[in-house]
């Protein structure tokens, strides 16, 4: 049997093959599509609630003592705004981890460097002692991996520098 005698028995087999076989393609394209579209969409949604948050601390300056290297908690403890802060915070970083594990985000680049910074203050630190045991191992495992670098090495950064920590750690 030669080409032209199977095409005029298989013609329409071979139709519906390509018509499957394009319409999966599509399907395809337009399943990735909605995917980078949802993406967008997180990212969106994440920086609004970044804004909120930090608008928050702008708006209310007495939360500045959050990112104050020296705070003596003994003789002046935590407020109850900055633990709200320091928890809002959290959570928000907790949302971030877990849409980047599940690829719902773009990994944020310099998000350790970040932690590392925020925990290393008394204050977030004093918070994030108090509530870890209520969070996601993810969270606990990034937040911890942080503090105990903390004096020991440099973390580095995206571009390929470094971030030193200027506190001594006794």
């Amino acid at each position: 049997m030669n080409t032209e005698s199977w095409l005029s028995v298989h013609w329409f087999q071979l139709v519906q093959s390509i018509g499957i076989t394009f319409g999966l393609l599509f399907t395809g394209y337009q399943v990735l599509q909605a995917n980078r579209s949802r993406q967008a969409s997180h990212m969106l949604s994440i920086t609004q609630a970044h804004r909120d948050i930090w608008k928050l601390f702008y708006d209310h300056r007495e939360l500045a003592r959050v990112w104050k290297e020296s705070v003596d908690l003994a003789e002046d403890p935590i407020t109850e705004e900055e633990k709200l802060f320091v928890t809002l915070v959290i959570l928000h970083l907790n949302c971030v981890l877990e849409l980047s594990a599940r690829r719902m985000i773009v990994p944020i680049e310099g998000l350790d460097i970040d932690v590392y910074d925020f925990f290393g203050l008394p204050i977030p630190q004093k918070v994030w002692n108090h509530i870890s045991h209520m969070q996601n191992e993810r969270l606990i495992q990034l937040v911890e991996s942080a503090i105990s670098r903390r004096g020991r090495q440099a973390i580095k950064r995206p571009s390929g520098g470094t971030h030193q920590d200027d506190r001594a750690v006794s």
